[in-house]
């Protein structure tokens, strides 16, 4: 198994339909949600499956809804849990709605499954076809 981690900014030389699985964990705001998925479907060969787990903009009421559900889990989660806080900065720069990031997903990964987190975050599963 050969795992790759790419900066934001580098161009990787990969092959196309190169991999059996690309996985993205809260990095799709940073390269765009188009361009990012378009990437990993090219990325991935048929049979091949695209997950993603990602952060988007509330813009809903329902949006809202998870975002109290995510604040109460939270602090549950504080006080039931060791809490460990990571070194990295925090960036939020994305400016998709949950809703604009599901359609732009149907657009690139026609079948995709959608699936809106309370942690503020939506997870989102792709097998190519073939």
């Amino acid at each position: 198994m050969q795992l790759i981690s790419c900066h934001r900014n580098s161009r990787a030389p990969f092959e196309l339909e190169s991999f059996d699985a690309v996985v993205s964990v809260a990095a799709l705001h940073h390269m765009g949600t188009e361009a990012g998925l378009t990437r990993m479907r090219d990325l991935v060969r048929p049979g091949g499956v695209i997950a993603v787990i990602g952060l988007a903009a509330s813009a809903r009421p329902i949006d809202h809804f998870y975002d109290l559900a995510g604040a109460i889990w939270t602090r549950i989660l504080k006080l039931t849990r060791t809490y460990w806080e990571h070194a990295a900065p925090k960036v939020w720069d994305t400016s998709d709605s949950y809703r604009e990031v599901r359609r732009t997903a149907e657009r690139c990964l026609p079948g995709v499954r959608f699936r809106r987190l309370v942690l503020w975050r939506y997870g989102l599963v792709w097998r190519r076809p073939g």
